[in-house]
């Protein structure tokens, strides 16, 4: 018989983060108030993209320096806006920086791309993987980085752009020897960053985020927690915390059976260990009456 989460609990999900996670917190809030740009390395799935949309909504906040806060209609500080860039090996310059869009009557129009509206409204501006990104797109980002006199060149516009002073870059990277698809960075580019490496660690207090999915059930975030402890006792078979995230919310919210959730989520991701998975996750997830 599956192991089911109690269905009488409230279910929920708020993120919760470890000693890593509160570290990356404060690194990133005080490189933004020195005005640095920040390169933070760690593992895939390891909770960097939930952090960085905490800082923006809960730490940071925006403010015209040349005027005052931003406040909302009750008076309170706005969260700084935030802008986030999925960098891929193809990605292509009009999806960073913008492009000219053809309009109903034959004239085109300029529709900026995320990273020129971040340094236009002094924005977070998150570059997720950029180790991805191939070394001619690494070159739109040097002015960025620079400190001093900052523009932004925009040929496709033959303008350059004043970088508005609020405007800071996280970039989040995947160790390089991982064989994530990554590209060593440029010396320069690199040089340009105040550098946090987490090596494989990662930032989700996993039992509370989990316990928190199930509503509350302890026993069953126990034994999620548990089954990922076994697989990660071999590194063929790491399971991530977005995998967990994944079954859990498949069990929780949908009602899946855990065991067929844990192969959609995780053991389809190890084609030469789903035999294993299985076992482990038939094991921590039925019982025998």
């Amino acid at each position: 018989m599956a192991i089911t989460i109690n269905p009488t609990r409230q279910k929920k999900h708020q993120m919760h983060f470890n000693a890593n996670g509160n570290e990356f917190i404060d690194f990133v809030s005080k490189a933004h108030k020195a005005q640095q740009s920040v390169l933070v390395v760690s593992q895939t799935s390891g909770g960097k993209t939930s952090v960085m949309k905490h800082i923006a909504k809960n730490v940071l906040k925006s403010t015209n320096w040349d005027k005052s806060p931003l406040l909302d209609k009750n008076g309170q500080q706005l969260p700084m806006s935030y802008e986030q860039v999925a960098c891929l090996p193809g990605t292509q310059s009009e999806s960073i920086v913008g492009q000219w869009i053809p309009q109903s009557d034959g004239s085109l129009a300029w529709s900026n791309g995320p990273v020129t509206r971040g340094i236009t409204n002094g924005s977070l501006i998150v570059l997720e993987e950029f180790s991805r990104l191939n070394q001619d797109m690494h070159g739109r980002f040097f002015s960025v980085l620079d400190e001093g006199f900052r523009t932004y060149p925009l040929p496709e516009k033959g303008e350059n752009l004043p970088i508005h002073p609020n405007t800071m870059v996280v970039a989040t990277a995947n160790p390089v020897q991982l064989g994530y698809l990554t590209h060593e960075l440029d010396v320069a580019l690199e040089d340009r960053f105040v550098i946090r490496d987490f090596d494989n660690e990662n930032f989700i207090d996993e039992p509370k985020v989990i316990e928190d999915i199930c509503g509350g059930d302890k026993e069953w975030a126990e034994r999620m927690i548990n089954f990922a402890t076994e697989m990660r006792a071999n590194s063929a078979t790491y399971v991530t915390a977005r995998q967990m995230i994944q079954a859990t919310k498949l069990v929780s919210i949908a009602d899946m059976n855990p065991v067929y959730a844990i192969m959609r989520c995780i053991g389809e991701k190890f084609a030469d260990h789903k035999g294993v998975i299985e076992t482990a996750a038939i094991a921590h997830f039925t019982e025998n009456k």
